[in-house]
């Protein structure tokens, strides 16, 4: 029993409240409910700005995406070409290999042709010396035979000066070298 009353009580003090109010007035309270309703157009003009904010987001994450795989497509474009350029770069670098190679053996050629040459000239004014004396020496020796016939002539004709003149005789392939071309004519 004692409950029953106790909840009677307490029944009876809450009525008694609500009749009395809880001290605020009508004015003040209104004031609040329509803080409260605007705070809610707020929250709805919030909602609907974050739901458009989150639509701009998908959108912008749907062009990101795009963007990525396009950079990815153009990332492996740009990896073959710098393959194809690598290919390239290894080609040319052969290439500049064997034009040193070659350069360098067209150098060493040069170099024996002009030692060639130069022996070549030495040889030719060798030569030119040679046939020079050569030909100092036929006059000597044209000399030396018209000599011996004006001896031959002088002591009357004896054969022994004469067959010696014959057996002495230059050889003809001798002559033949020393009259003969510039060894150095063939060559440019």
């Amino acid at each position: 029993m004692q409950k029953k009353t106790m909840a009677m009580i307490m029944m009876v003090g809450c009525s008694a409240m609500l009749l009395t109010g809880c001290g605020v007035s009508e004015a003040e309270h209104n004031k609040v409910l329509k803080q409260v309703a605007d705070r809610d157009k707020e929250i709805v003009t919030m909602k609907d700005v974050v739901e458009q904010s989150k639509e701009a987001v998908a959108t912008e994450q749907a062009k990101s995406r795009k963007l990525e795989a396009d950079v990815s497509v153009l990332n492996d474009e740009i990896n073959k070409i710098k393959g194809a350029v690598a290919a390239e770069t290894e080609k040319y670098s052969a290439e500049q290999q064997k034009v040193s190679a070659l350069e360098s053996e067209l150098s060493t050629s040069k170099s024996d042709v002009a030692r060639i040459q130069a022996t070549l000239t030495e040889s030719e004014t060798a030569l030119k010396e040679l046939s020079g004396k050569y030909q100092n020496m036929l006059k000597r020796w044209e000399q030396f035979e018209k000599n011996i016939q004006n001896l031959d002539n002088e002591l009357g004709g004896t054969t022994v000066v004469k067959g010696v003149a014959e057996t002495v005789k230059a050889p003809e392939a001798v002559k033949a070298t020393a009259e003969g071309d510039n060894l150095l004519d063939g060559i440019k």
